[in-house]
């Protein structure tokens, strides 16, 4: 059980991807607390990683579509990093990673 105000963290490792282009899309939740934080990184080894996409803030009640389109010639990996204040909740859903972002071209 959390007490008021105490920080929850949760993190969310890949499996590791090889594709020089990448186009990252997913579903997030963030509500009921004023301090949320959701970031995602490309960590190309242990020691480093690159933010690529964050959101911070209440988003009421509804599910949210994100998109992080990038390159990166080598294997990687991709980090979801989540902070929330208690009360609260954050959650992720329909990750999915392809080469090209739908309804651009190629």
């Amino acid at each position: 059980m959390s007490s008021p105000n105490q920080i929850n963290a949760v993190r969310l490792l890949s499996n590791p991807l090889k594709q020089p282009h990448t186009c990252l899309i997913f579903w997030y939740s963030m509500y009921e607390s004023d301090v949320q934080n959701l970031k995602v990184f490309i960590k190309p080894n242990a020691s480093t990683k690159v933010e690529i996409w964050n959101k911070t803030g209440n988003m009421l009640t509804v599910w949210n579509e994100a998109r992080a389109e990038f390159s990166y010639n080598g294997v990687f990996r991709l980090k979801f990093e989540g902070k929330k204040e208690s009360p609260g909740h954050m959650a992720l859903d329909d990750i999915s990673v392809t080469e090209v972002c739908p309804g651009n071209p190629i």
